[in-house]
């Protein structure tokens, strides 16, 4: 019905919109229910030409099975400006001095606060295994880019892990920046899932990658196999080939928006190529809240 209403009253100059609200009387809103109009430049009635710009005091609106009378307000709203967060999770970019990833997840850590997570061997140099933190000056510089604005943010590294069982890094956002768990600021991730025989059947699932999801195949957990430089890893999560370089650290999801993975690379075994990811399980869930 205010749908309807509001048809009416566009014809109206200067009217922009209108909602079901409470009447303001010198400034102050009062008990009674209104149509309020919203108008770029609010202009006394007698300024108006009545049989063109002045709205009815009264109209009808319908409530569920009631018809009532409204009485019309009007106040000076001017145009409404969409307001975008640059929020930095899963699909954004992370860049240090050497290379280039992609966010994977937005953790709450019980250390290091709210950060974001991406590929540990960004940060290292190639092939170099380890686990350290960092504090204060000493934390790499790295910079963040927004898939949905284009803006760019800065943070920085609080922990990596290259080891042979995790490949991951926790980025600290300067300045407080929102980010969140959602997947170019649309898509909400809701929970981490360990895979098990029963996801065996050709189940399908998504990677979220900086340009688009990139859609790929089950194909085993548990995994065991050198991967690049970093020797041989274990407790993998193997697809069918679905990533290309750069896209280190996305996560990997299905269909119910749960996180199984990160990518930490791509290997090629009897000339078969695969996309291997780092479990979520093991270990950051074990040292970290859960999905923030």
């Amino acid at each position: 019905m205010v749908d309807a209403l509001f048809e009416q009253i566009r014809a109206f100059p200067n009217v922009r919109g209108c909602f079901v609200g409470r009447r303001a009387r010198h400034g102050r809103l009062t008990a009674e229910r209104s149509l309020v109009c919203c108008v770029e430049r609010k202009v006394h009635r007698r300024e108006l030409d009545p049989r063109q710009e002045l709205l009815p005091r009264r109209l009808q609106v319908r409530m569920g099975r009631r018809v009532i009378n409204l009485r019309t307000d009007v106040i000076a709203m001017p145009p409404l400006e969409v307001k975008v967060a640059a929020v930095a999770g899963p699909g954004d970019e992370v860049a240090t001095t050497t290379g280039r990833a992609t966010i994977g997840v937005a953790l709450n850590h019980p250390l290091h606060g709210s950060v974001v997570t991406t590929a540990g061997h960004l940060v290292y140099e190639h092939g170099e295994v380890g686990e350290e933190t960092f504090s204060g000056g000493t934390a790499p510089a790295v910079s963040l880019l927004n898939a949905g604005t284009g803006k760019a943010l800065t943070g920085r590294v609080r922990r990596v892990v290259v080891s042979d069982k995790a490949d991951y890094a926790l980025v600290q956002l300067d300045g407080g920046v929102p980010h969140g768990n959602l997947y170019n600021d649309a898509l909400q991730l809701v929970g981490i899932h360990a895979p098990s025989a029963a996801d065996l059947s050709g189940r399908r699932l998504f990677v979220l990658a900086r340009d688009r999801p990139k859609p790929t195949r089950f194909l085993g957990y548990r995994g065991m196999m050198a991967v690049g430089n970093a020797g041989l890893m274990r407790n993998l999560i193997v697809t069918d080939l679905a990533t290309i370089g750069g896209d280190s650290g996305a996560c990997l999801i299905d269909d119910s928006w749960n996180v199984w993975g990160l990518l930490l690379g791509g290997t090629v075994t009897q000339g078969v190529a695969y996309s291997v990811f780092t479990s979520v399980l093991v270990p950051m869930v074990l040292e970290s809240s859960p999905l923030a």
